[in-house]
């Protein structure tokens, strides 16, 4: 039997061309990008799946195909009943199926940069949280206002609330989260950044942690220059040894009433403040690792005052207290300890 000979032309190469294209086109079709113009976001909430969202990407114009949107989330390992991660998700103009889905997959949220600055408070901290619409003022002081035992921390503490404990920095954060989330984050970043590189030290000693958060927290509010806090650490310890009332300066005192630092209402340089022995019931700022040191390691001095004037602290061995304004400044011995072992005596300037 004779071989049949088949001869291609250009006709047939044209339509076998054609027939492989045009579906291979309709597919990039459907996979490209619907939209033009400014980024689309979209708040996804907990228990939304993979089938779900299909419409609702098509319907806000993210996608044109749901099918090949679930088809393409599939080969990805998400079946259709998975559960995409909550959060704000962000869609870009031109950003193909073959991205949203990646995106989808990985949970890549937006984010939140929140920066508390020193000197930290709850205060200060919520200030931030509100800044970037993750919580209101109220809410986040409510949640940080709770006893610390609601809280996963390594160790004991008794204060009414967190107040000492939630630490200057950058932390990133994303949506949906509670305000009670965001103070566990901000507290666990104080313990292993400044608690647990001293733990022994914090937790065998005379003093309980809350004793010593407090301390650390008042030596910060009054002194700038690190050096000069193992010197503020001794005033205090000499003042609680000899149960003389732990005054304050302005600095302390602006802190604990809530005004801004170098409001016209303090005092410049003279004593203020806490007039029972003993320490207050709650920080006035939340201590560095360098605060405490100064506390757990302070100055051998039989220093009982320090007054700051600008940027520089000087110390007397006598008592300056506001309940007794006869006693003139002239009569105070002043000495500003020179870190490099040689004391300076003088008036403070």
């Amino acid at each position: 039997m004779p071989r049949m000979r088949v001869h291609f032309t250009s006709s047939h190469m044209g339509a076998l061309l054609f027939l492989g294209v045009t579906p291979w086109l309709g597919f990039e079709y459907l996979c490209s990008a619907p939209r033009v113009g400014s980024a689309l976001r979209l708040t996804l909430p907990e228990g939304t799946t993979f089938a779900a969202i299909g419409g609702t990407l098509a319907g806000a114009g993210v996608i044109r195909s749901p099918a090949i949107f679930e088809w393409m989330a599939r080969s990805r390992g998400a079946r259709p009943d998975s559960s995409v991660k909550p959060g704000e998700y962000v869609f870009r103009p031109n950003e193909n199926v073959r991205t949203v889905v990646n995106r989808l997959v990985t949970g890549d949220t937006l984010t939140y940069r929140v920066v508390v600055e020193p000197p930290a408070t709850i205060r200060s901290a919520a200030a931030a949280i509100a800044a970037q619409g993750l919580a209101s003022e109220v809410e986040f002081t409510a949640a940080a206002s709770r006893p610390p035992r609601s809280f996963r921390i390594p160790t004991e503490a008794t204060h009414r609330n967190l107040e000492g404990y939630l630490p200057a920095g950058e932390y990133i954060f994303r949506k949906p989260i509670s305000p009670t989330a965001m103070v566990q984050a901000m507290v666990d970043v104080w313990f292993a950044d400044v608690f647990s590189p001293r733990r022994s030290e914090l937790t065998n000693g005379r003093r309980s942690l809350d004793e010593l958060v407090i301390i650390a927290s008042i030596v910060e509010a009054a002194a700038d220059d690190p050096r000069d806090r193992p010197y503020v650490a001794s005033v205090i310890e000499n003042r609680l040894e000899r149960e003389v009332p732990l005054e304050t300066p302005d600095v302390v005192l602006s802190l604990l009433r809530g005004m801004p630092m170098g409001d016209p209402r303090s005092r410049g340089a003279l004593w203020l403040g806490m007039k029972h022995i003993g320490l207050p019931q709650a920080p006035v700022l939340t201590p560095n690792g360098t605060s405490l040191d100064a506390v757990l390691h302070p100055a051998s001095t039989e220093y009982l005052s320090f007054q700051k004037r600008g940027t520089r602290l000087w110390f007397s061995k006598k008592v300056q207290r506001e309940t007794l304004p006869l006693i003139r400044e002239a009569e105070f011995e002043w000495e500003r300890p020179a870190h490099s072992g040689r004391r300076v005596t003088a008036e403070p300037e």
